[in-house]
């Protein structure tokens, strides 16, 4: 399939035929699985900081420097913060559940798992993505 002169895998998720990879991604097609492009939205959502979406004023994280400046009692904020984005804006997700793994004061950084149920052809499955926040402010999620 080609993209305004640009070759696109037919089996990419909608934001990759639109963007391309996301950074870090290989750019090799791939057997993807149902998960992976919730996966890569929840990257963008957590990584977008709220307020930069025109269109949806509430679409991203809060200024992170909010949660740093009161770390480690800001730690429910934070989980609260992406278990109500991720239940907005990720409606594949069904019934999302976001829970704190690790907390590293040192070095601020903190690590979530976003679990929830996503509806297949043969029924559902659950998946989780374990989520870690860094003191820069990045998120970076991996399945699990």
């Amino acid at each position: 399939v080609s993209l305004m002169g640009r070759r696109v895998d037919p089996k990419a998720g909608f934001l990759e035929k639109m963007l391309g990879p996301l950074a870090g991604q290989s750019v090799n097609p791939r057997l993807r699985w149902v998960g992976d492009p919730i996966r890569d939205h929840l990257t963008l959502l957590l990584n977008a900081r709220k307020g930069s979406v025109v269109h949806l004023p509430d679409y991203g994280m809060p200024d992170m420097a909010s949660f740093y400046a009161d770390y480690p009692a800001s730690l429910t904020g934070l989980r609260t913060a992406v278990e109500e984005l991720s239940r907005t804006y990720e409606p594949r997700l069904l019934t999302p559940q976001v829970r704190l793994v690790e907390a590293d004061t040192g070095e601020f950084r903190i690590s979530l798992v976003i679990s929830g149920e996503i509806e297949e052809k043969e029924g559902g499955a659950r998946v989780t993505y374990r989520t870690t926040f860094f003191s820069d402010g990045r998120a970076e999620l991996d399945e699990t």
